[in-house]
């Protein structure tokens, strides 16, 4: 069974990629097929998937990570079904999916709450700013 579905990073950002893990227990009275599918969606679209080893009578165990495209901002439902083709024989087949929801925060231009700050805490009454991607410059006048 399907017991979570965790990500990292925990706080996804506007254009990370993110790293889906799925966790699963064996609940039943013997031990798994040697090999099986783990399968991740994100809002309806096919995602990845992994497989994962034998997993012994009341164990619990961790898939690889399954990652995803770059996300935009937004809340994304996340569905994860292991065994999707019912290869496993088991005493109960209704606990194979997980479904969660992931909420990826919207691109922020950080350096606009950086000059407001600067602007509030010192006073600065003449700005200049020199803005691109990944490189912050800031030049007042106080």
């Amino acid at each position: 069974m399907i017991t979570e579905v965790r990500w990292e990073p925990v706080e996804p950002n506007y254009e990370d990629q993110i790293k889906f893990y799925v966790y699963i227990e064996n609940c039943g009275n013997e031990p798994s097929v040697p090999i099986f599918d783990i399968k991740i969606w994100v809002n309806g679209e096919y995602i990845g998937r992994a497989q994962l080893g034998t997993v012994e009578i009341g164990e619990n165990r961790r898939s690889n990570p399954i990652i995803s495209y770059p996300l935009s901002e937004g809340v994304y439902t996340v569905r994860a079904i292991v065994d999707s083709e019912n290869s496993v024989s088991e005493t109960n087949e209704d606990n194979n999916e997980f479904q969660t929801e992931i909420y990826v925060i919207p691109e922020f231009p950080f350096h606009i709450l950086f000059v407001s700050f600067v602007l509030f805490t010192f006073g600065v009454t003449s700005l200049s700013m020199f803005l691109k991607k990944g490189d912050f410059k800031l030049m007042c006048k106080l």
